[in-house]
């Protein structure tokens, strides 16, 4: 969802240019299955190895669910960036 908002805005920014969007299910997988980056959620949950054996299982739905779960409190949150000229003043 997360990535869903982000572009959203780069496409408002950028008169629905789609070179900077990524997509949400390629995000999504890298957090769940072990990726660049290290260890995904899978590795990590023993309750999710053993309910899925890789993000293809719940791919489908997973867009529904996140909707159910997570929606309202996406759309109540202000998420909003910070410059390094604040970050050094603070």
């Amino acid at each position: 969802m997360q990535t869903l908002a982000k572009n959203a805005r780069l496409a408002a920014e950028q008169d629905g240019k789609a070179d900077k969007q990524k997509d949400p299910h390629e995000v999504a997988q890298a957090a769940f299955e072990d990726g660049f980056l290290g260890a995904g959620e899978m590795a990590s949950s023993p309750y999710l190895a053993r309910a899925f054996e890789s993000y293809q299982d719940l791919e489908q739905e997973l867009p529904q669910w996140a909707e159910a779960l997570y929606g309202a409190l996406l759309g109540h949150a202000q998420v909003m960036a910070v410059t390094q000229a604040e970050e050094e003043g603070a």
